[in-house]
């Protein structure tokens, strides 16, 4: 390749680049005049007035219109409790989707002086993890004077905060607050079909054991009635092996199936021919788990793994139960000892990554799981990665943690009363540093994330979130709920 077609190629590098820059800055120019107040009605007397500063959570994306945003939904809420001829309360929707801490701390002293609030609601910090300008970003002193005011579009190179959350997602895809609780499907027959009842006292070509694996091939092929009518065929037949894994078999047929009755029936009945069975013990903990509650599964699971503990199996069935339990720390450690016992490493890599997306993992819990596997080389190999993303995450928590602490004295320093809030959808990354902010500077603290786990202990996520993890209306509306129960309290 000569010089001329190298530079002619950096040229059309460059001019691809400048011209892709471009667009982005027009989009973001017509989003940002797109996405202006209306303009308030100034004959309607208002006194008392409510500032929500934030990103999108605040603006209100996924409500089914801008009226559905949480701070629409309160200032609705506030006038309903207001006596008649009282002046109003006015509700600011400062909220602007893609803002970090930094750029909202940036704002806020302007925001501030233009609209004199008696509250201010801080919800803030989860684009912070695709955006790395926060983490050097100098904090201004505290004066109402001295802080660059930025209410209105400016000039960034868009290409770079782009490539920037590319680069998260890539790095981290489950970076979205996801609830770490889903819980996965029992193993019923091993990932490699009869290898799962090699513990069998029956020859693995036994009517018996070959029928458990069709039946359960049948179902993972979306035969459903085949599989059932082959499950209907096999009972009497495990109860005439007398085997405790048969038996064991069958229960896990049972719950693939849904049938959760009778699974619970047939545990029951292995049990009392085989007391001292951990496999059968193990099923019985996720029957009880499903039909009862996890908390009375505990017990069931751990007499399994104390039975054989070194059988990865049963600390899986533990883990699922704890993550039911909503216990997900435990359920992560039992989910490692799982993979190690297995020496599924890749395994326990992508264990590791969805936990520190969901911010459910700490330094020192990475550090103790290394320091156990020490010896092995290609695991901390693996892991090495991982930490140092780890503890970015811990660094960008402390910056989270410093720009409210600063929010909050700004807002005071404005005679404002400050509301900090954590995000609904629950995520220790995000609680954390609201929580010790509030704590810290002694302001109100607004727990979504602990009323929104409790709601979701039985209920699905979908049924409050869209699922890119913004609220739906039903969410935006508690939300603001509990925002007025705060304010008219303090009132």
């Amino acid at each position: 390749m000569d010089r001329s077609t190298v530079w002619n190629l950096i040229r059309l590098i460059l001019s691809t680049i400048l011209v892709f820059e471009f667009s982005l800055q027009v989009v973001s120019l017509v989003a940002w005049w797109r996405l202006q107040d209306p303009t308030e009605d100034a004959t309607v007397p208002h006194s008392r007035v409510v500032l929500c500063v934030g990103d999108s959570h605040t603006y209100g994306t996924g409500a089914s219109s801008r009226s559905s945003s949480y701070p629409s939904v309160l200032q609705e809420i506030l006038n309903r409790q207001t006596s008649p001829g009282d002046s109003q309360w006015r509700v600011i929707n400062a909220g602007w989707p893609g803002a970090t801490s930094g750029a909202t701390l940036q704002r806020l002293s302007g925001r501030l002086k233009e609209h004199d609030p008696d509250y201010v609601c801080l919800l803030v910090g989860f684009n912070n993890s695709w955006s790395d300008r926060d983490m050097n970003e100098k904090l201004p002193g505290l004066t109402l004077e001295n802080v660059e005011v930025m209410d209105g579009w400016r000039f960034e190179w868009r290409t770079a905060r782009l490539l920037g959350a590319l680069r998260s997602l890539i790095r981290d895809p489950s970076t979205s607050l996801a609830v770490a609780d889903q819980e996965s499907a029992p193993e019923l027959v091993s990932r490699s079909g009869p290898a799962r009842y090699a513990e069998s006292a029956l020859p693995r070509r036994h009517p018996v054991i070959r029928g458990l694996v069709k039946a359960a091939e049948l179902w993972e092929g979306s035969r459903v009635e085949e599989s059932q009518a082959t499950l209907r065929d096999l009972i009497p037949q495990v109860h005439q092996s007398g085997d405790a894994i048969a038996t064991d078999g069958l229960v896990r047929l049972f719950l693939m199936q849904g049938f959760a009755a009778e699974a619970m029936k047939e545990a029951h009945r292995g049990l009392a021919r085989f007391p001292d069975s951990a496999h059968l013990r193990s099923s019985m903990a996720i029957c009880v788990a499903r039909s009862v509650s996890a908390a009375e599964a505990i017990p069931w699971a751990k007499e399994a793994v104390s039975l054989d503990p070194d059988h990865p199996r049963f600390h899986r069935d533990l883990a699922q139960v704890y993550r039911r339990h909503k216990d997900i720390d435990a359920a992560f450690r039992e989910t490692t000892k799982a993979l190690a016992l297995e020496e599924d490493w890749e395994g326990a890599e992508d264990s590791f990554r969805k936990h520190l997306a969901q911010g459910t993992v700490g330094p020192e819990a990475l550090a103790a799981i290394l320091a156990e596997h020490g010896e092995r080389r290609d695991f901390q190999a693996r892991l090495s990665d991982l930490f140092d993303r780890l503890m970015t995450l811990s660094n960008q928590e402390e910056v989270l943690r410093t720009h409210l602490v600063h929010m909050v004295a700004l807002v005071r320093l404005s005679g404002a009363i400050p509301l900090v809030m954590t995000y609904a959808r629950p995520t220790q990354a995000m609680s954390r540093p609201a929580r010790r902010a509030a704590q810290q500077s002694e302001g109100a603290l607004i727990d979504l994330a602990a009323m929104f786990r409790e709601l979701l202990r039985d209920r699905e996520p979908r049924d409050f979130f869209q699922p890119d993890g913004h609220p739906n209306d039903r969410t935006y509306s508690l939300m603001a709920e509990q925002v007025a129960a705060t304010i008219l309290r303090l009132n």
